[in-house]
This record gives structure tokens, C-alpha cells and sequence, in this order.
């Protein structure tokens, strides 16, 4: 596990903490108050933490997620015949007739970049994926 999915975990059980601890101790509007400050920092820093989380080790796009991204930049990462991951480019998806084609300049038309070969020839992330990561 590494640091952002230990402050991950940290985050999510800080906001668990203070959601019980504001049904369990009742009080007054002043203590109720700060309870619920605390409960709004818990999700806010759980809610940035994951962000990053993401950032770090995006996952493939699903092809739904892919048709949604339609005119947006994102990265695609080819794959040669021995299953490894080359050529990772910023691009634009356009869905044309239904079909998702990743617009870089050069894979433009190729059948080896349609929404056939998606997960075989090509992958598509939200960011960048780092060295190494999967």
C-alpha cells in the first residue's frame, strides 16, 4: 500500500469517526457546528485524496466512458504484438458513425486504433498513467 492509499484509508475513517461521533454525542448547536466543519473537511480532503489517487494510477476507460469523452483529450497508450503498453499520446476521441477513433496525427483511419481493437491495440486514460503503474 502505498503513501496515497494510506491517507486514503486514514481519511475514510476520519469521516466515519466524526459522522458517529456526531449522532453519538448530541450536545449543543455550537458543538453540532464544529462536528459538522469537521465531517465537511473529512470529505473534502477523502474527495481530493482519491483525485489524486486516480491521478496517479488511472484506470483504462470503459468504452462508455470513452463515447462521453467525445472532442475531449485523453491519453492513449498503443499496444504492440507482444502485449506491451508503447507510443502513449495525448489525443482527441471523436465518435464517427459509432465508431471511437483516438485523432493524434498519425493513427487517424487506422483499424487498428476502432472500437473493435479497444483493449487489444490501444488504451484510453484520463491522465498520463506513471512509469510503471497499471
Amino acid at each position: 500500500m502505498n503513501k496515497t492509499e494510506r491517507a486514503v484509508k486514514s481519511a475514510e475513517s476520519r469521516l466515519e469517526n466524526a459522522k458517529y461521533q456526531l449522532f453519538a454525542s448530541g450536545g449543543n448547536a455550537d458543538t453540532l457546528e464544529k462536528k459538522l466543519r469537521q465531517i465537511a473537511i473529512a470529505e473534502v480532503t477523502l474527495e481530493a485524496l482519491q483525485e489524486k489517487q486516480e491521478r496517479d494510477s488511472p484506470k483504462p476507460l470503459t468504452l462508455d466512458e470513452l463515447r462521453e469523452r467525445n472532442g475531449k483529450p485523453v491519453w492513449c497508450e498503443y499496444i504492440n504484438m507482444q502485449g506491451e503498453r508503447r507510443n502513449g499520446v495525448w489525443c482527441i476521441c471523436r465518435v464517427i458513425y459509432g465508431n471511437i477513433q483516438p485523432m493524434n496525427g498519425y493513427a487517424v483511419g487506422h483499424t487498428n486504433t476502432s472500437t473493435l481493437c479497444y483493449s487489444k491495440t490501444w488504451l484510453a486514460y484520463d491522465f498520463e498513467p506513471k512509469e510503471g503503474a497499471e
